[in-house]
């Protein structure tokens, strides 16, 4: 496909202001899992994996500033859904974990959580926090 020249300085304008968001704001990377437990495992043992995924992940050399929780229903209909989020600082964070998620000791914690969970899909988002100057 063949950008016009309107086309090319619009997505040169979008890239600057893409830009200048991210230096003004505080944005992460955020990658959600979307899972359920299997029948007879619990959310302890699957927030326990995620744990030791979280420490195991912060002691690597691109680690630092990765942060996760695990979300479960409070209210509604869907309360066999559990939510796996990571979140990282950077692109290039993001690029090395998940690297190392299926090479070595990685790959051997995620047979720790395919053993308690089934992970159907994941979406990674871009997340600036609201109220960011």
């Amino acid at each position: 496909m063949k950008l016009s020249t309107l086309n090319w300085r619009l997505t040169g304008a979008l890239i600057m202001l893409m830009t200048s968001f991210s230096v003004n704001a505080d944005t992460r990377l955020e990658q959600v899992w979307t899972c359920t437990l299997y029948d007879g495992k619990t959310l302890e043992e699957f927030s326990a994996i995620h744990s030791k995924w979280i420490a195991w992940a912060n002691k690597q050399d691109y680690g630092g500033d990765i942060r996760g929780h695990v979300s479960t229903p409070f209210v509604g209909d869907e309360f066999s859904v559990v939510l796996l989020t990571d979140s990282y600082p950077d692109l290039v964070t993001y690029a090395a974990d998940i690297a190392a998620y299926y090479a070595g000791e990685g790959a051997a914690l995620d047979a720790e959580y395919d053993a308690v969970a089934n992970c159907t899909s994941s979406v990674l988002y871009n997340v600036t926090e609201s109220g960011s100057d």
